[in-house]
């Protein structure tokens, strides 16, 4: 399984793109992963009207956010892991 906790979506120099950072488990988009992302995410999935980056909360990389997605931020944020399966 391979872990992960950022990835770059655009990074070419010739063809102008910036390079753009995702951070597994940054639900909110500060750059940081830690309790705001975990509650923000399960009022998400409680059906709250906030506004999350599902990208980035799609932490085990099965294209949905869910209590699976909450359950890993969880374990790392308990220092249960050290990062985050990704598909």
């Amino acid at each position: 399984m391979e872990y992960a906790y950022a990835s770059f979506d655009a990074f070419c120099n010739e063809c102008g793109f910036e390079r753009v950072a995702k951070i597994y488990g940054d639900s909110n988009g500060d750059g940081k992963i830690n309790g705001k992302d975990y509650a923000l995410l399960l009022q998400s999935i409680n059906g709250w009207d906030v506004t999350i980056n599902s990208d980035a909360a799609d932490v085990n990389g099965d294209g949905k956010v869910n209590i699976k997605d909450a359950t890993i931020i969880q374990k790392y944020l308990a220092k249960f892991s050290t990062g985050y399966p990704v598909a």
